[in-house]
């Protein structure tokens, strides 16, 4: 079957999201272990850091105000900036950002660095695998018919005067073979 090449896909970012379980707690330095494995194609690092905010409010006293932050994971960049893997105590994203080429390319290195924090995190199972697309279709200010950029609309009555205003969908869609789900978001 020949590869499709789109030649300019609506598609701002592709997102393969994997959250894990472990048997114990995920230290940071195996994070760290696995940049040192990837350096050479994600570069540039950054540290993901985790907050927490509280007050505290009692009768006749000053409120108390408490924060804290932890390193929960890293962001690493590909030398040209285009490919980015988040890897946390608690999972893996992937993301490919425009321009998008092909689904081939994607989903081998997708797969690629799933099986380097596999190797390296040991999870004993994954409690999501997530696949997400973020698409921009750039519609004219006026005079545009949705149907012509959205083949599932919901139906408004015509009975109803209406101009489209605003515009948000979400139907979940469940194949009753494997019982994986597909959640399908429209929003103008």
């Amino acid at each position: 079957m020949p590869e499709t090449v789109y030649q300019n896909p609506p598609i701002s970012e592709a997102i393969f999201d994997v959250r894990a379980k472990f048997d114990r707690p995920l230290e940071t330095s195996i994070l760290e272990e696995i940049y040192k494995a990837i350096q050479a194609d994600y570069p540039k690092r950054e540290v993901i850091y985790k907050g927490a905010f509280s007050v505290q409010i009692i009768k006749g006293a000053e409120p108390k105000f408490d924060s804290s932050q932890a390193p929960t994971g890293l962001k690493l960049t590909s030398k040209d900036g285009l490919q980015i893997i988040q890897l946390r105590v608690d999972r893996m994203i992937f993301s490919r950002l425009k321009p998008y080429i092909r689904w081939e390319t994607f989903s081998q290195e997708a797969k690629r660095l799933l099986g380097v924090y596999v190797d390296y995190t040991k999870p004993a199972y994954f409690e999501r695998i997530a696949l997400r697309y973020v698409t921009s279709i750039n519609l004219p200010a006026t005079n545009f018919t949705i149907e012509d950029y959205f083949a599932t609309l919901p139906t408004i009555s015509q009975a109803i005067p209406h101009l489209l205003a605003n515009y948000f969908f979400l139907t979940v869609v469940k194949d009753p073979n494997s019982g994986s789900q597909a959640i399908i978001t429209e929003a103008v």
